[in-house]
């Protein structure tokens, strides 16, 4: 059966990757899994934002400033009570609601003992079984099966549209990982018959995002997809 991972939480509802948005996703009982961004403060703070500089003041970085320092920033002008929200409080809320952490790794120069500390705090939770680790980039995802053989990983693959050379390149870099046993998360429009049944073929897992229209997701559901990321946690409904 398909499952839903709520894209960086109810992001359609509150504010992508704020407790606001994970606790609203925790709370639905059609989701499997949360998904966030995680950077590194220049203290060494996990905390969950897409952009390392997700505040309205934009000459602002999370990984260049001390987490006491930012803590209180504003995000959104449209909603000023939003803050940051550190990655220890979307642990807590995926054990509060037995959801499945999923952890998109965004610095791609990683150090060893960064993804050492990212992977205590997911220990300190005991999801280490229940958790996903995605990145675009191969580095984290090494260490991490470096660290935790068992650990689940996914390589996020992009698509350019109306690029060919992409999509040759895409082509192969799918082929290469399949080949690598290594599970692979795509861009929707990668979510073809022939690449799931290939990551099936192979006894991998493939997902897809970020899907939002119902039919496109009836449409993958028939096609024994695994994963749907959405940022609509009502979408099955």
């Amino acid at each position: 059966m398909i499952k839903l991972i709520a894209h960086r939480g109810a992001s359609l509802l509150c504010l992508e990757n704020t407790k606001e948005a994970f606790e609203l996703a925790g709370k639905s009982n059609k989701v499997y899994g949360i998904e966030t961004d995680v950077w590194l403060t220049k203290d060494n703070v996990w905390v969950c934002t897409h952009d390392p500089n997700p505040f309205l003041n934009k000459k602002i970085y999370v990984n260049k400033s001390k987490y006491a320092d930012i803590q209180n920033e504003v995000l959104s002008k449209d909603n000023t009570s939003y803050r940051l929200c550190t990655f220890n409080v979307f642990l807590d809320i995926c054990k509060k609601y037995h959801k499945s952490p999923v952890i998109e790794i965004k610095p791609k120069n990683i150090s060893t003992s960064a993804i050492k500390s990212l992977l205590e705090e997911v220990n300190k939770y005991q999801l280490l079984a229940q958790s996903s680790f995605i990145s675009f980039a191969s580095k984290p995802l090494k260490l991490i099966k470096k660290i935790e053989p068992e650990a689940l990983c996914f390589n996020l693959i992009n698509a350019r549209r109306y690029c060919f050379v992409q999509t040759i390149r895409n082509k192969i870099l799918i082929n290469h990982l399949i080949r690598k046993k290594c599970n692979i998360s795509v861009h929707y429009s990668l979510a073809t018959i022939k690449n799931i049944a290939k990551a099936h073929k192979n006894a991998l897992l493939i997902g897809a995002w970020t899907i939002d229209d119902k039919n496109l997701a009836q449409q993958l559901t028939s096609q024994q997809l695994n994963f749907i990321t959405s940022n609509d946690i009502h979408l099955f409904d």
